[in-house]
């Protein structure tokens, strides 16, 4: 970005911590000191003081020691959950029915997921920041951050909006309009250079799909109405978009959603009911998905930068091949909701500090900057902004493994070069997969 525009992340948040540790470390360490205490009543000898302070021990390193990212405490749960669906074929399934909006008779494709959610997708232009002056730019980042305080109101019908980005191999003809449209203004030879250069790398083009998918709560109410108000939400959203400087924007009909899932790998829709399917089928080992000769593996950003970044932030991700997806699921707090759970972590923060404290135990800097952006967030909420959880997931594809692992590995520099931390979703690579796609998935 030419500006200077900056932004501050704040830091991830850890729920349920008691003095720094996660209920799943605590009851660990709870269990193991009841062990022991039952192994010294049985025998108080030596034998029995040893096989204490060794379960002890063992407890301490299962709820401490962290193997490839996380403690061993976090990885059981990832194990059973594997055991018990990693021979699925059916993935995910989903309906796609088409609602016609009654206000201006265009007709919308509607997702029902199985737990009865539903969603609508909006299709956004690619369109960069980078060659933008500082005005345009911070309009169009004012822009979104406008679109999505929208939904984060209150009596708001939707609960989570997912944006995805996914490239598949093009021709250029995307780049050839946009020239024709960009070009009316332009120099002779400059758009006769630029229209060569597209001849040249119209071979290696591919072509951008970037959605916005929006799901509405599962609430009491039911039918036409849920679908009526979250239609005038996007709409809302779509307005608030093109406000900006944004290209125009649409909700897509059951055609168009049809045609966006089946440019990704193992999906296919089941009409042989009167309803239509989008089905997912696959299989999946610990380390990897296989979908149509297809091998997939999926990240959950684990950690957002630390320092100021430009709007710019993924852009390390986003640019290169057609193998890469990438999602940022956004959940929005309702205003009251969201200052009390700031209450409560501010206070919960400082019985931790004071438990810390009576431990003979000092506050680390990071403890520091999570106790200051407690502080500045409450403000935020108190002076009107808007709160939003979110959560950010990439996902890779390769026809062979000795491929994978090379792209693998080129995403996990490209997230270096974003400040992220990654972290593989080892044993569930299906659901990482599922996130990726313009389902609205990704957050508990």
């Amino acid at each position: 970005m030419q500006g200077s525009q900056r932004f501050l992340l704040g830091p991830l948040e850890h729920k349920g911590q008691i003095a720094g540790w996660r209920v799943g470390q605590v009851l660990c360490a709870g269990i193991a000191c009841l062990a022991a205490l039952g192994v010294l009543a049985l025998s108080s000898g030596v034998l029995g003081i040893f096989c204490a302070l060794c379960i002890v021990v063992v407890a301490l390193v299962v709820a401490s020691v962290p193997v490839r990212g996380r403690t061993i405490e976090e990885w059981i749960p990832v194990v059973i959950r594997y055991a018990f669906h990693h021979s699925k074929v059916t993935i995910m399934e989903c309906v796609l029915t088409e609602f016609e909006d009654e206000n201006d008779k265009r007709h919308v494709g509607v997702l029902a997921d199985s737990n009865g959610a539903l969603s609508v997708i909006l299709k956004l232009e690619s369109t960069g920041i980078s060659l933008l002056d500082e005005g345009s730019t911070h309009r169009r980042v004012e822009g979104f951050g406008s679109a999505l305080s929208v939904i984060a109101r209150e009596g708001s019908v939707i609960d989570r909006a997912s944006w995805t980005a996914w490239s598949v191999p093009g021709d250029g003809n995307d780049l050839k309009r946009d020239l024709r449209i960009r070009g009316v203004n332009g120099i002779d030879h400059a758009v006769a250079s630029y229209r060569a250069l597209i001849g040249l790398v119209s071979s290696m083009a591919v072509t951008r799909n970037i959605t916005l998918t929006l799901r509405a709560r599962t609430t009491s109410r039911r039918g036409t109405g849920v679908i009526s108000s979250l239609i005038e939400e996007a709409k809302t959203i779509a307005r608030a978009f093109e406000d900006s400087g944004h290209r125009k924007c649409h909700l897509l009909d059951s055609r168009a959603v049809e045609l966006l899932f089946l440019d990704r790998q193992g999906i296919s829709i089941d009409d042989s009911l009167e309803e239509r399917r989008i089905v997912l089928r696959g299989s999946q080992s610990f380390s990897s998905l296989s979908l149509d000769n297809e091998h997939f593996v999926s990240w959950w950003i684990a950690e957002w930068p630390r320092q100021e970044v430009s709007a710019e932030l993924l852009a390390p991700l986003l640019l290169g091949e057609a193998y890469r997806s990438v999602s940022v699921t956004v959940e929005p707090v309702s205003p009251s909701i969201a200052l009390r759970r700031a209450q409560n972590a501010r206070t919960s923060g400082a019985a931790d500090d004071e438990l810390r404290r009576r431990g003979g135990f000092m506050s680390d800097r990071r403890r520091e900057r999570e106790s200051d952006h407690l502080m500045s967030r409450e403000a935020e909420l108190v002076d009107g902004h808007s709160s939003l959880r979110f959560a950010g997931y990439i996902t890779v594809s390769a026809n062979d493994e000795a491929l994978l692992f090379t792209r693998a590995a080129e995403t996990e520099l490209a997230g270096a070069q974003s400040r992220l931390l990654l972290r593989r979703l080892q044993g569930d690579h299906a659901r990482g997969y599922v996130t990726t796609l313009p389902l609205g998935a990704g957050l508990p």
